[in-house]
């Protein structure tokens, strides 16, 4: 029984020293692996701080000529910008009013429409058969007017888009010059 306990104990010694052993070449792995790492985050932390050097040399670039903007009152581009940006207002306030007026026409075309198809129900009645014709020529104008309505609506869907795209030109100009725009649409 005693050599059972020694032969026990022997291979539990031998487990623990086996256990002991990697317990320590994983830990020295580890480290190696932490070293490797601290170099590395070192050499990221140096090209970071030549980047951040970089950076900052650029905005006191940008600052000395902002001040020197800033202190002749305007730049060679100011008085072009400025009577480009009446143009496009001009030219926006005469789209917009087309676009009103385009909308209106819509609106009576429509009620015209409603009145016709009003008129070509009350034709269904057998005593107006001799309107039959008219009401032919009637339905016939609708599907014209109908056709004129939905031209008219596209190009008024054209206006809007572009109305869109010379705000959204006229604020990318203004800005891209480093301008502020007064625009009010």
């Amino acid at each position: 029984m005693d050599e059972k306990l020694k032969d026990i104990t022997d291979l539990k010694d031998k487990e623990l020293a086996l256990r002991d052993e990697k317990l320590n070449r994983l830990k020295k792995q580890m480290a190696d692996a932490l070293k490797g790492n601290s170099w590395e985050r070192q050499q990221q932390l140096e090209e970071l701080t030549k980047e951040l050097a970089r950076l900052q040399e650029e905005c006191d670039t940008l600052r000395m000529k902002l001040k020197s903007f800033k202190s002749k009152g305007s730049c060679s581009n100011c008085s072009k910008l400025s009577l480009k940006n009446e143009e496009l207002q001009k030219d926006n306030k005469e789209k917009e009013k087309l676009v009103k007026d385009l909308k209106g026409l819509l609106t009576k075309f429509e009620s015209q429409l409603k009145q016709q198809e009003q008129l070509m129900l009350l034709g269904s009645c057998p005593n107006c058969s001799d309107s039959n014709g008219k009401l032919e020529r009637l339905f016939i104008e609708c599907k014209d007017k109908d056709k004129t309505i939905k031209d008219l609506k596209i190009l008024v869907t054209k206006f809007e888009k572009q109305l869109n795209q010379q705000d959204a030109l006229l604020k990318n100009l203004g800005e891209s010059k480093g301008h502020k725009v007064n625009y009010k649409p």
